[in-house]
């Protein structure tokens, strides 16, 4: 117990009528003892239970009350306020126990490495921190340069991967009473010694003939395990052919291909297009792209005759050949399927002999006086 202050209280009257008790409230940090003087006055002091915590509660409010043995009973309170003055009880603690940082060979001295931060809950000068490097390599303590008050680490000179590719520094937070904590910064001299690498080897997509500027093909992707500029990557085509540079445009940050100009089926039914992913150290990763032109039904057929006999002899027989026919489609498969007829009301009839070709031939014998036969072949 350790005594925090005496008071009393003044009651004129004696005996059973004078100061009788006190009484304190709250009690959750002090205790009352009360003591008799030889003039029969009585006075107390209030003992500390418990430490008192500044962090947790800066100020304390209790009421002193005193009462008489009188009829009736007669009270006088006091409020007392107490101020609980800081003491050096709190350590500094650091932001965080790891701090990592990169540090590129080609920086220049005075580039900030990071910034390391503790906080001490103490108050005033209790609660002022300061940092220093401890248990630091001679090589590290050349390279690099701590500011003992606002934490950060600063490079005074140039680094060479090829000496050393990363440094611990073991920072001490202290406040002025010698409490400290310690954290570490590790830094990492980041060079571009990853290339990109695209997820497929080879990616396949498909585009309909015809598709309209901006038509959406696929998209390619890749990645690098470099980290900031050293990982970002650029998209681009390898060394396209002729005409297939104006179709074809991919997003060089996305990696998005789209159609850029006019898609005829019936000139090319595949493109192979190879693409490119670098880096900002330009380190290279291609794969290739097989594009699949999907037919459209946009050509008629067309209809040549080959061969052609006329005048025809009115005596002439059943299945005599008036002509030869070729009819061609350029569309492909079902497209390009083509199917010919003749009017049902004329003395002809088609018969197909080899593939897309036809021989327009008699159906019955004429009769010049009764009908001038004028053949029409449909394709469809």
């Amino acid at each position: 117990k350790s005594l925090s202050g005496a008071v009393g209280a003044v009651d004129p009257d004696v005996g059973v009528n004078g100061i009788q008790n006190y009484y304190l409230k709250p009690t959750d940090h002090f205790q009352l003892e009360v003591h008799s003087l030889s003039n029969g006055g009585k006075y107390i002091e209030m003992i500390l239970q418990h430490p008192l915590d500044r962090e947790k509660q800066e100020t304390l409010s209790l009421v002193l009350i005193a009462t008489d043995g009188g009829e009736p009973q007669r009270s006088g309170t006091v409020r007392i306020h107490i101020t609980v003055l800081d003491a050096n009880d709190n350590a500094p603690v650091c932001g965080q126990p790891v701090y990592k940082a990169d540090v590129k060979e080609s920086s220049p001295k005075g580039t900030l490495i990071t910034t390391v931060s503790a906080n001490d809950a103490d108050k005033g000068i209790n609660g002022e921190v300061t940092f220093a490097m401890a248990h630091v390599s001679k090589e590290a303590k050349e390279l690099f340069e701590l500011n003992v008050s606002t934490g950060e680490i600063k490079l005074v000179a140039k680094v060479d991967f090829e000496k050393t590719n990363n440094y611990q520094l073991n920072v001490q937070a202290k406040d002025h009473w010698g409490l400290a904590d310690t954290c570490k910064v590790i830094t990492v001299l980041d060079v571009n010694d990853n290339a990109p690498v695209f997820n497929q080897s080879v990616y396949r997509a498909a585009v309909v003939e015809n598709g309209q500027k901006g038509t959406y093909i696929t998209t390619v992707n890749a990645s690098d395990a470099d980290r900031d500029t050293n990982g970002q990557i650029t998209y681009s085509f390898s060394k396209l052919k002729g005409s297939i540079a104006d179709i074809f445009v991919i997003d060089q940050n996305s990696g998005i291909i789209s159609v850029s100009g006019q898609i005829d089926f019936e000139k090319d039914k595949k493109y192979e297009v190879r693409v490119e992913a670098k880096d900002q150290g330009g380190l290279t990763d291609s794969s290739k792209v097989v594009i699949e032109v999907i037919d459209v039904n946009d050509n008629s057929p067309v209809i040549n005759v080959m061969s052609f006999s006329s005048p025809v002899s009115e005596d002439a027989p059943p299945g005599t050949t008036i002509a030869i026919i070729n009819v061609k489609d350029a569309d492909s498969e079902r497209n390009g399927q083509i199917t010919c007829s003749i009017d049902t009301n004329l003395p002809f009839k088609i018969k197909s002999s080899l593939t897309n070709y036809y021989n327009l031939i008699t159906d019955s014998i004429f009769d010049r006086e009764a009908v001038s036969p004028d053949p029409v072949v449909r394709t469809y």
